[in-house]
């Protein structure tokens, strides 16, 4: 298998990559918007020329790093033909990521629509074929509401000219992910068996900040008890699920009492 990093390389913000099986299928995983930059630098790179080489798009989580540039693929704006193509995602990932969508990524509102009919939901654990030597699994991730992580399974067949056998490679692509068990979300769940690809996100990949969450919640669940309301901002509905989830986790008897939270 190839693989071309088309976004988010050491960097937070676009996520995108391009898998090239041996068969000549196409995948792209993930297609995530960097909100920092402006126009085409929000999207990964040559993201106008390759929509029409694309077999199957699969979204990992709802995040917009990792979601929201979908409206941009599928756009046919400045000449250039949209991808028309399966765009393959959980249940809970297409509810949140289109509620977060900015609809200044779109150029009109009716376009925010537009791609929903090309979305094939697909469950925890489900394998779908996208051509007959090319597999694709999702699996718990364990990073937010719906979120996973792809097994991309390509069968090699044997060529004798090359010298080649019959096999397979596997490929795993995490997007977010967690092995810390979380009341909501589970954990990450990994394949079973050998890995030839590995391709990781590595934002939090740091060994001084794993207990940097932990002491956020514990900070923000003793200035709750002093407040009578609280001011909660948040990005988006999967940014809002997961603050509130945790700190209910965290609160002594599990509820807010007779706060009031503004969101």
């Amino acid at each position: 298998m190839q693989v071309v990093v088309l976004g988010a390389a050491r960097s937070i913000g676009r996520s995108c990559v391009l898998v090239k099986t041996p068969d000549g299928t196409n995948l792209l995983l993930d297609y995530g918007v960097d909100l920092a930059q402006d126009d085409v630098n929000r999207f990964p790179s040559d993201w106008r020329n390759f929509a029409s080489h694309i077999d199957a798009v699969f979204i990992t989580h709802s995040h917009s790093d990792h979601f929201a540039g979908v409206v941009q693929l599928v756009s046919s704006s400045s000449g250039c033909a949209g991808y028309r193509g399966p765009i393959y995602m959980t249940n809970d990932t297409f509810k949140l990521g289109t509620g977060a969508l900015p609809e200044a990524l779109s150029d009109g509102v009716n376009q925010l629509k537009d791609w929903w009919p090309q979305v094939v939901v697909i469950g925890m654990q489900e394998t779908v074929r996208i051509s007959r030597n090319v597999t694709v699994q999702a699996l718990p991730a364990g990073h937010t509401a719906g979120a996973v992580m792809f097994l991309v399974e390509s069968t090699v067949m044997p060529n004798p000219r090359e010298n080649q056998s019959a096999g397979c490679q596997r490929l795993l692509y995490t997007g977010d992910f967690s092995l810390r068990r979380n009341p909501s979300f589970g954990c990450a769940q990994m394949p079973v068996g050998n890995i030839d690809i590995l391709i990781s996100e590595c934002t939090y990949f740091r060994h001084a900040n794993v207990n940097t969450s932990h002491s956020a919640l514990e900070e923000a669940v003793n200035l709750i008890g002093q407040c009578k309301t609280v001011l909660v901002p948040v990005m988006g509905p999967s940014r809002l699920l997961e603050v509130i989830q945790s700190l209910l986790s965290a609160m002594p008897d599990g509820s807010f009492g007779q706060k009031t939270l503004a969101i």
